[in-house]
């Protein structure tokens, strides 16, 4: 018995009995196999929902950026604490707010526009913390202390 497959997955098989010489060939094709003009009707049906699958991808992408940045957000304002004052915390509340709001509706370009709202206002609020921080750090005078030093085994060879 031999079997033999092609590029094509079509199996040719044959077998002989050695003691009659007799031979038996069977020829398997796959029967659910697609046709040519199906294969050109995928193709085509794919190219013409391209446009529309590229925009719901940009949709996504933009829920997901705005999940990420309201969490990450959220994060760093309870992290900074009380070095950012209520006012700032109430303002980056109000865009998280519209920013969630706006993340369940359809239109990206909205959900881009206050991702980008929000991204200016996390960037002041982290540049008011940290100069904050930097002025309350106490203003060091200059505490070098300028002396001679002495060689201590240079004094122990004199002796």
């Amino acid at each position: 018995v031999t079997f033999d497959i092609d590029a094509n997955g079509i199996v040719n098989v044959s077998a002989k009995d050695l003691a009659t010489k007799k031979e038996q060939k069977i020829t398997i094709t796959a029967s659910g196999a697609l046709s040519d003009d199906e294969i050109d009707k995928m193709m085509k049906d794919a190219e013409e929902h391209s446009s529309a699958d590229s925009a719901r991808k940009e949709l996504i992408d933009a829920k997901n950026n705005a999940d990420s940045l309201a969490y990450s957000t959220r994060k760093a304002v309870a992290d900074l604490g009380d070095k950012v004052n209520s006012a700032k915390k109430q303002e980056i509340e109000d865009a998280l707010s519209r920013l969630e709001e706006v993340a369940k509706g359809e239109d990206a370009a909205s959900i881009k526009a206050e991702i980008e709202a929000v991204t200016k206002i996390l960037h002041e609020l982290s540049t008011q913390a940290y100069q904050q921080a930097d002025s309350q750090q106490a203003p060091g005078g200059d505490s070098t202390v300028d002396t001679e030093a002495t060689d201590v085994d240079d004094q122990n060879t004199d002796n």
